[in-house]
C-alpha cells in the first residue's frame, strides 16, 4: 500500500513539474515576444453622424492590427474623451469583434454627447483657439492562455471647427424661406 502511494505520489509530482516547465516555457515566449505579439490599435476617424433630442452622436473608428497567428477576440472597449483638458465623456462598448489572424479590422465604437456636456466644452473655446481631443481607450481583448490583455491607445488631435461647422449644419434640417 506503501509502494502504491508512492508512485502516485511521484506521478502527481512529475505532472505537477511537467505543467510547471509548460507555464515556465510559456511565459518565456510571450515574455520575448515569441508566442503572442500585442495588436496594434490607432484612432482612424470620429465623426459626428448624427443630432437628436438627447445630444449629437459620434462614432470612433480605430483600426486593429493583429499580427498574431490566431485570430483575437476583442471582449471590449473602455474609453474616455477629454477636450481642452476638460472630462467631457466616458464609457464602454461591449460589442464582441473578432480580429483575423495576420490580419486588421476596424472596430467602431459609439458615443453620444449630450448637449449639457457639449455647453461645458464649448464655454472652454474662447480661451484656446485652437482646441484640441485627447481620447483614451483601453482595448480589451481575450488571448488564449494569457486571458484579458489590455491595449491602452492615446490619441491627440486638434478640432477642425471650420470643418465641424460644415458637418454640423449638413446635419442641421434646412429651414423653408
Amino acid at each position: 500500500m506503501a509502494n502504491r502511494a508512492q508512485k502516485v505520489l511521484a506521478t502527481r509530482r512529475s505532472t505537477f513539474a511537467l505543467a510547471l516547465l509548460g507555464l515556465f516555457a510559456l511565459a518565456g515566449c510571450a515574455g520575448s515576444g515569441h508566442f503572442f505579439a500585442r495588436p496594434k490599435v490607432h484612432l482612424a476617424e470620429a465623426s459626428v453622424t448624427g443630432l437628436s433630442r438627447q445630444g449629437a452622436d459620434l462614432i470612433l473608428d480605430f483600426d486593429v492590427t493583429n499580427p498574431n497567428r490566431v485570430r483575437l477576440p476583442l471582449g471590449g472597449v473602455d474609453y474616455r474623451v477629454r477636450v481642452n483638458g476638460e472630462r467631457f465623456l466616458a464609457g464602454s462598448e461591449g460589442n464582441r469583434v473578432d480580429i483575423p489572424a495576420h490580419g486588421a479590422a476596424r472596430v467602431t465604437v459609439p458615443v453620444t454627447i449630450r448637449y449639457d456636456d457639449l455647453v461645458k466644452v464649448l464655454k472652454t473655446l474662447p480661451d484656446h483657439p485652437r482646441p484640441v481631443y485627447e481620447i483614451e481607450a483601453d482595448f480589451r481583448f481575450d488571448v488564449p492562455v494569457l486571458g484579458t490583455v489590455r491595449v491602452p491607445v492615446r490619441e491627440r488631435r486638434e478640432i477642425p471647427l471650420p470643418e465641424l461647422k460644415l458637418r454640423l449644419s449638413a446635419l442641421l434640417p434646412r429651414r423653408s424661406p
